[in-house]
């Protein structure tokens, strides 16, 4: 996973063997993200503040295996369902 801004690398791990095809970000806690990629996993990421940012490599909190084929949509709802 590779994030950046203006084309600025801000965060970089590996974690998926193939292209990361989709990102989203858990309502509930912003520091908490999960990508899906073409390697059929979900992985759920920790992101550091600010002020640890950089100082320890960045690893999923947990990988999620299982899809017959490559994951291209993730959505997180809060719970409770859909907000209208």
């Amino acid at each position: 996973v590779s994030v950046r801004v203006s084309g600025v690398a801000l965060l970089q791990t590996r974690a998926h063997s193939l292209m990361v095809s989709s990102l989203a970000f858990v309502p509930q806690d912003d520091n908490m993200l999960i990508s899906g990629g073409l390697d059929a996993f979900i992985c759920v990421w920790r992101l550091p503040d600010d002020a640890q940012a950089g100082s320890a490599p960045l690893v999923p909190v947990l990988c999620l295996r299982g899809h017959a084929s490559g994951v291209t949509h993730l959505c997180c709802f809060r719970r409770g369902g859909v907000k209208k």
